[in-house]
């Protein structure tokens, strides 16, 4: 038996949202962003050389020195030791004696401001590789410390990143001027421009 429309308005009204169609609307925008004004070609040579001299440290990876340091509990401990290795001992071998393995005293792969410990740091940046401190006396007691491997500095060179300076400068300037490229389109659309036609006067995106 067929249900009464009753029956069916009921069941209808209950459903509502299934039948429902969802409401489209298109719509156009402009936006303004730094990006959208931003000029690389602008910005000149002399710009991008003078930036890069006054961050050059952002484009620095500082000199890396893997340091091992073999503490001891009292400075005639750690003098006796320093005499050991001038009358031939190994480094390793000290660190044996002390009872330790070279992971106890490996501190790390380390550029100098990384180094809590000022006397550590200028001890250990004052050594050849594989060359062996005198007694210094670090936060943890004295301490005899030994630089196996170092890493110069390296500066990455203008031509590897004057693009990208290039593009920041032009992004910073663009952000300085955006309130006034904002105010052009804002005065364009008052005249009577479209949203299209104002934004093609001042290129930029719809």
């Amino acid at each position: 038996e067929a249900p009464s429309a009753s029956a069916l308005n009921a069941y209808f009204d209950a459903n509502k949202k299934n039948y429902a169609a969802p409401e489209y609307r298109k719509f156009s925008y402009v936006r303004l962003e730094p990006q959208d004004i931003a000029d690389p070609s602008a910005v000149t040579d002399q710009q991008v050389s003078d930036d890069y001299k006054k961050n050059v440290a952002r484009y620095t990876t500082p000199e890396m020195r893997t340091i091992e340091q073999l503490v001891f509990k009292t400075p005639d401990a750690a003098k006796a030791a320093l005499d050991s290795l001038k009358a031939g001992a190994t480094f390793d071998k000290l660190v044996t004696a002390e009872g330790k393995t070279q992971a106890d005293t490996l501190l790390g792969t380390l550029s100098r401001d990384k180094i809590a410990d000022k006397a550590v740091a200028d001890a250990a940046f004052s050594l050849n590789a594989n060359e062996v401190s005198q007694v210094v006396q670090g936060a943890f007691g004295p301490v005899l410390l030994r630089v196996t491997e170092i890493k110069p500095q390296v500066v990455k060179p203008l031509s590897e990143v004057s693009d990208q300076i290039r593009k920041d400068l032009a992004l910073g300037e663009a952000s300085r001027i955006l309130l006034d490229v904002h105010d052009s389109y804002e005065d364009t659309r008052a005249s009577g421009a479209s949203l299209a036609q104002a934004a093609d006067k001042l290129k930029l995106k719809v």
